[in-house]
C-alpha cells in the first residue's frame, strides 16, 4: 500500500513502514580523505601511492610515526613537484604537502626515512 509521495514517501510492507527519501538526499558527499598506511623498507625514496586530487590542498596527518620521515608529492605525468618536501616528526605530524592542486590532477606520494634505514610503517589520514 502506498501513501502519498511528496518529498518523502512511505511504503507499508508486511506491516512495517519503509521510509524512502529522494535519491539526491541519499547521495553521500565525495570523501576526499582516506586512511593512509605505508611501509618504508629501506633508506631510499619509495612510492606511497598514486591519487587523483579532488581540488584544493593535499594534507597528510600521521598518527603512527616511529621515525622522522620526509614526504613530498609529484605530478604523475611530468614528475613536477607539487609542493616542497616536508619532514614529519612526532611534533610535526600534520602538514600541508601542496596547496591549490587542480581537480583531476594525478599525484604520487614519495617517502623516505630522514635518517637511518626503513623497516617501519607510517599510518594516518591523507586528505586531497
Amino acid at each position: 500500500m502506498m501513501k502519498s509521495w511528496m518529498r518523502v514517501g512511505a511504503v507499508v510492507v508486511g506491516g512495517a513502514a519503509l521510509v524512502v527519501s529522494p535519491l539526491a538526499a541519499q547521495a553521500a558527499p565525495v570523501k576526499s580523505g582516506q586512511p593512509y598506511t605505508h611501509l618504508l623498507t629501506s633508506k631510499d625514496w619509495s612510492t606511497g601511492g598514486a591519487y587523483v586530487a579532488q581540488g584544493g590542498d593535499v594534507t597528510l596527518q600521521l598518527s603512527t610515526l616511529p621515525k622522522a620521515t620526509e614526504v613530498l608529492i609529484e605530478e604523475c605525468d611530468s614528475g613536477r613537484d607539487l609542493g616542497d618536501g616536508h619532514v614529519f616528526t612526532k611534533q610535526a605530524s600534520t602538514q600541508k604537502l601542496a596547496t591549490d592542486v587542480p581537480k583531476g590532477t594525478c599525484f604520487v606520494m614519495l617517502l623516505h626515512p630522514k635518517s637511518g634505514n626503513g623497516g617501519y610503517s607510517v599510518k594516518g589520514t591523507l586528505s586531497y
